[in-house]
């Protein structure tokens, strides 16, 4: 038993060079067998390649615009401390503040007699917000600190940081009062942020905004007169964002199921998701196909291959080559033909990139890209054609150990 062992482990070597001797005598024949894989390898790189670049490309545009992850809860309800902490606490979740009504966001900003702007909207901020965190913003955090949106910012005259008045009015027992603060604006947001007229602040701010509207005096705002408010348990609404894309639909759903009317991208978000749904289909589908087609291929090959060869195998059998030894014939060409053909499918996936980026990269900005493979994605191609070739090289394994040297050499 270990000198039939010790031979195998001494054959293994010379089938190995008699296979690749083999290989380079038909050369013709093994190039063509490399260039029938990598054909239907290459189309399937490429289309892994644009689906990843495409999708990914759209996935990025949406998620460098914020507001395509935020669930935004219309109307006003009464939303508790509690109700905060059990969404705040789900993992789909990634940025959560309270926010007062609607009627009570608006106000106006003035600098001087000539540069003022009415009915801008005040925004709950708070550490984490992902409408300042791109920008590298400052959050504010006391109750005088504002970040300003460019349109804002553009009204009012200023570049960057500043002065700049608050000015909000009521009507109490039949009359007008006007409540003023001085801000301190930190920094402003890129157009590219948002188009709307507004400010980040702190959700002290819009309480204090909103406890003088309902009558109540506010130290912060000037007015000493009014009747004091009971302290606040609830909120109307709040700012909810999530990690990624497909966490909108699942959190939208559930406010809805709470009786929350809330608003979403979600028709822009949807088309990019069945974009995906639709290149993963595709891509199975063909590389499927393309799977039986190469394996068919190879299988043929290596039996007409074996039965070409019966000859010099039972030949091979009679000096004492092992049956284990004759395995490695069929099993190290196809590791050879399957490796040749998938850096043959890489330099052809590199001729298609060039062709796609000279085509479509002028429509694309800066960092983005048409058609990009994953490093994931390259082995997993690599790794799933050598297993297509060692499944071929079985099969011509099987036949050429069940090669008869008696029979055969009769016959020859």
């Amino acid at each position: 038993m270990g000198a039939r062992r010790q031979r195998s482990l001494h054959a293994s070597p010379l089938a190995v060079r008699l296979a690749l001797a083999d290989l380079w005598h038909d050369r013709r024949i093994t190039l063509c067998l490399i260039a029938a894989l990598a054909a239907a390898i290459t189309p399937l790189l490429l289309l892994v390649g644009l689906k990843t670049g495409v999708i990914e490309t759209m996935r990025e545009r949406l998620l460098r615009n914020p507001r395509n992850l935020e669930i935004r809860i219309l109307g006003n309800g009464a939303l508790d401390k509690a109700w905060f902490q059990r969404l705040g606490a789900r993992p789909e979740v990634a940025f959560l503040v309270p926010q007062t009504r609607s009627l009570n966001t608006q106000v106006d900003l003035v600098v001087d007699a000539q540069r003022f702007v009415r009915d801008t909207e005040v925004i709950p901020s708070a550490p984490g917000d992902p409408m300042l965190a791109p920008y590298g913003l400052p959050v504010p955090r006391d109750l005088d600190e504002v970040v300003l949106s460019h349109a804002a910012a553009q009204a009012l005259g200023l570049a960057a940081a500043g002065n700049v008045g608050l000015v909000v009015p009521r009507r109490r027992n039949g009359q007008d009062e006007v409540g003023r603060m001085p801000l301190r604006v930190l920094g402003v947001l890129p157009e590219a942020a948002t188009g709307q007229t507004a400010l980040f602040a702190t959700v002290g701010l819009l309480e204090a905004i909103e406890d003088f509207r309902d009558g109540a005096p506010s130290p912060q705002l000037g007015v000493a007169a009014g009747q004091v408010q009971p302290p606040r348990t609830v909120f109307a609404r709040a700012r909810c964002y999530v990690h990624r894309l497909e966490q909108v639909a699942v959190i939208a759903d559930l406010l809805r199921s709470e009786g929350l009317e809330v608003d979403t991208r979600a028709n822009e978000i949807e088309t990019v998701l069945a974009l995906d749904r639709v290149f993963n289909t595709v891509i199975l589908v063909i590389g499927c196909l393309a799977g039986v087609a190469a394996g068919a291929a190879l299988v043929g090959s290596f039996l007409a291959n074996i039965d070409r060869k019966r000859g010099a195998l039972a030949v091979l059998r009679l000096v004492g080559f092992p049956r284990r030894g004759l395995v490695f014939f069929p099993a190290t060409q196809a590791v050879a033909i399957g490796g040749l053909a998938f850096v043959l499918s890489m330099a052809g996936y590199g001729v298609g990139v060039l062709f796609f980026d000279r085509l479509l990269g002028s429509q694309l900005a800066s960092g983005e890209y048409v058609c990009r493979l994953e490093a994931r994605a390259v082995v997993v191609v690599g790794l799933l054609t050598l297993l297509l070739a060692v499944l071929a090289a079985t099969m011509g394994a099987h036949r050429a150990v069940h090669i008869d040297p008696a029979e055969n050499l009769r016959a020859a």
